[in-house]
Order: structure tokens, then C-alpha cells, then sequence
């Protein structure tokens, strides 16, 4: 059997290893994966058991990463290594990790693997030319400039059972992820105006709940001093508004093990995608944030700004899309949205996974194809 290296070079985006590993499951590849320890976000494999049988998992120690390469692809023959990410840490510096491994990472065709992000093609354009020339680069959305473009191949694989499970209750919300902004997102949910229908949300990857409150504190103070100020100018006698950090529908996790992670989204009817304004550019025009797997992978619809939407191929029919930081207004659309329309949008995004796997795979298929490897149809 044809046989791959799956190589990831950093202590973190394990979460796309279930899907490039299904991908080249699926093109009847035998899949060894090299990757960090990391006991403490425990196993991207939880939901995905029948998966893992399939793979063989090798673990190394941050310190002898090269060497791990290096040895690993000594004993077996590989037709490709695969990078799951090009950037990692090396003295304090970011590097492209294929810089240092292409001279001693051996396979029969070579390398090949994901960029993140658009900086990854900026900060390592140059070490990498040989596989941009080569069109051997993928990317988690598509990338389309004047000059180059990375075809999608979007890893969306976390559970062997996808049945896209439905909800009848007040709807749950989950946001994942320190680009999201907690504090618009506490204050769309805050003003609902149907009491009843008031949502839970569950802020999954942000500060523990006392840096959290602490923040929260410190905003109080800088408004109540902003309307003193206005009251002065104004003659008027300030009534500042006094909002608690959370309230009891609003539920804090700080980082949490991928089993955790994987239950609190299958309990949940939205991801929300509310980035930070800082972040929104970028995430809107080059970077993908892993929420837009998370929300294909496990068939739950978005909120999520116009921009984002458009980039990452959401629509309407499957997401609740806002524009011009009107998220107050999409929190109110979810939480008085019928149960009927909530499971048609919930199976038009399930649609919309399937999709997006049929071009990966023949994404996938064309790169090998055009860089000589034979059968992959």
C-alpha cells in the first residue's frame, strides 16, 4: 500500500489532522502521523476512533524534532511528507519549517502541505519557492491574488458519526477562540427582548473567569469616569450603567481537551464568529479561523459578519449573517428563530460540508496529479 508521512511541526493545530487524514484515507493511502506530545488538549481523535485505527501515531519531544523527521523517514518509504503547517518556533524566531527539513525528510515525491494564513506565503515565499512553483501549497480557504493562489483544502473531519443531531430549545450559542470579541457578544445577548427566549452562551478558549471579570471591572470604571466627565461638560448628573461580567446564561471555559471542546459544540445550535474589528480584515480576506471547520465539520449554522461569510462560502441559507457590527440584531434572528427553520438551516450547512469535501478531495487529487503521482483518480 502507498504510504504518506503526516507531519506536524508545532504544539498546536492538531484539530486539522482528523481531516487530512480522511482525505488521504479516502485516496487509499496508509497514514503515519509525527507529532508533538500534547497530553494536556488530550486526543483531536476522540470522536473520530474508527478513523485512528487506520493511523499510526508517532510522538516527539519538542528538542528532537529534526532528528524525529529525519530518522522516521529513514525506516520507511514515504511517497509524500505532508506538512500540516509550514511556521514554527525556532530561537525565539518564526521559520518555515520545510527550510530545514527538505534536505533530510526523504520521500519519493516529496513535500507538500497547508499555509494557514497569507503571512505563511510572505514570511517564507522564499525558503518555499520551490513548492510555490510546484503548486504543492494548500490552504484551509481559497487564496486568489494577482500573483498566486492556494487551492482549498478545507479539513472538516472530527467525528465518524455525523448525523446531524437537532435541537428544540432555547438556543445555545458557542463562540470559540481570543479573536472573537466576548464583550460585544455578552452585550448582544444581554438585550434580548423576549425574556423567555434568552439564549446560553458558552465562551469556549478565552482568560480564566477572574481576568475576565477583573477586565470587566475596569471598563465600568473607565464609563463611569467617561460620563462624569460628560456630565460636567454637560451639567447633568451622571447615572452610569453598571453590566455584570457574566450573567447566568453565559458559561466560561478556558482552554479545554478536544473532548470537552467536541461535546460543548455538539450541545450547541450556533458557532458564533464575532471577531474583533483588529482581527476582522484579515480573517475576512487571507486567514481562516478554525471555527469555520468546527461549523462545517459538526453541521452547526454561524453567526458570523458579512465579510467573513462571503470569504469562508456561507451563506444564508445556512448561516445568520450581520454587517455593520449589528451582532445584536443576529443574536435576536437565532434566539426567535422556529425550530423548522433552525434544522433547514442546520441541514443546508450539513449540504454545504458535503460540498466543500468533494472540492478538497478533487483539489487534493489535481495536486498529485500534476506534481506525478500516479493514480489518484
Amino acid at each position: 500500500m502507498r504510504k504518506i508521512l503526516i507531519f506536524e511541526p508545532n504544539p498546536y493545530h492538531f484539530e486539522t489532522l482528523p481531516g487530512l487524514c480522511y482525505y488521504f484515507n479516502q485516496l487509499g493511502y496508509e497514514i503515519d502521523c509525527l507529532v508533538q506530545k500534547h497530553d494536556n488538549y488530550g486526543d483531536e481523535f476522540c470522536k473520530a476512533s474508527q478513523l485512528k485505527n487506520k493511523i499510526n501515531y508517532t510522538f516527539y519531544d519538542k528538542e528532537s524534532i529534526l532528528e524525529s523527521i529525519k530518522d522516521i523517514t529513514n525506516k520507511s518509504e514515504y511517497e509524500f511528507v505532508v506538512l500540516n503547517s509550514f511556521d514554527y518556533g525556532k530561537d525565539g524566531k518564526i521559520h518555515s519549517i520545510y527550510n530545514d527539513i527538505k534536505d533530510i525528510a526523504k520521500s519519493r515525491y516529496g513535500v507538500l502541505g497547508f499555509y494557514h494564513s497569507l503571512s505563511s506565503y510572505y514570511d517564507n515565499k522564499e525558503t518555499d519557492v520551490q513548492l510555490l512553483n510546484e503548486g504543492r501549497i494548500f490552504s484551509l480557504s481559497p487564496v486568489k491574488q494577482d500573483d498566486f493562489s492556494f487551492p482549498m483544502v478545507n479539513s472538516n473531519f472530527f467525528k465518524d458519526n455525523e448525523e446531524v443531531a437537532k435541537h428544540k430549545n432555547n438556543r445555545t450559542i458557542i463562540t470559540i477562540g481570543t479573536s472573537n470579541d466576548d464583550n460585544d457578544l455578552r452585550k448582544a445577548a444581554a438585550i434580548v427582548k423576549d425574556k423567555t427566549k434568552m439564549p446560553t452562551i458558552i465562551f469556549v478558549g478565552y482568560k480564566t473567569k477572574k481576568e475576565l471579570f477583573i477586565a470587566q471591572i475596569k471598563r465600568i470604571i473607565a464609563a463611569i469616569i467617561s460620563k462624569i466627565v460628560k456630565s460636567y461638560s454637560t451639567n447633568k448628573k451622571p447615572y452610569p450603567h453598571f453590566m455584570l461580567a457574566f450573567k447566568k446564561n453565559m458559561k466560561l471555559y478556558n482552554k479545554v481537551s478536544f473532548d470537552t471542546m467536541y461535546d460543548l459544540i455538539d450541545s450547541s445550535d450556533f458557532i458564533a464568529l464575532n471577531l474583533k474589528q483588529s482581527h476582522l480584515y484579515e480573517f475576512s480576506t487571507c486567514r481562516t479561523t478554525g471555527s469555520k471547520q468546527l461549523a462545517l465539520g459538526f453541521s452547526k449554522p454561524c453567526i458570523i459578519e458579512e465579510n467573513c461569510a462571503n470569504y469562508y462560502g456561507f451563506s444564508s441559507e445556512n448561516s445568520i449573517i450581520y454587517k455593520n457590527g449589528h451582532l445584536d440584531d443576529a443574536i435576536q434572528r437565532a434566539c426567535l428563530m422556529t425550530d423548522e427553520e433552525y434544522n433547514r438551516m442546520q441541514e443546508a450547512m450539513h449540504a454545504l460540508l458535503l460540498r466543500s469535501r468533494e472540492e478538497s478531495m478533487n483539489n487534493l487529487k489535481m495536486i498529485l496529479t500534476d506534481i506525478g503521482c500516479p493514480d489518484n483518480a
